[in-house]
């Protein structure tokens, strides 16, 4: 049962991608998925190799503190909505184009 049980767990981390919402007339996508969301080099700004732009994340801010701040870091009400279940370890990023 434990090993039905922790291969589950392991299942539901390998997607990395947890959702995808619309913010600002973009697609975007919640990396990191929960209890284990990992983390990235990259800075708030920066594009990756398919021309997404780091938009936010909760390295500092839980999602809570995110969705009530200011229209920088603000994910915008569907992509709050579509964040899912906090981190144990790491945090979530949020990725745009």
């Amino acid at each position: 049962m434990r090993f039905i049980t922790g291969l589950a767990i392991v299942a539901s981390m390998a997607s990395g991608v947890l959702s995808t919402c619309e913010r600002h007339g973009q697609k975007c996508d919640w990396e990191g998925t929960s209890p284990i969301c990992g983390s990235t080099t990259h800075l708030i700004g920066d594009k990756d190799a398919s021309g997404r732009t780091l938009v936010t994340w909760t390295k500092y801010e839980n999602i809570g503190s995110l969705c009530g701040g200011g229209e920088n870091v603000n994910p915008g009400p569907n992509c709050c909505r579509e964040y899912g279940a906090g981190c144990v370890t790491g945090y979530k990023r949020l990725w745009c184009k």
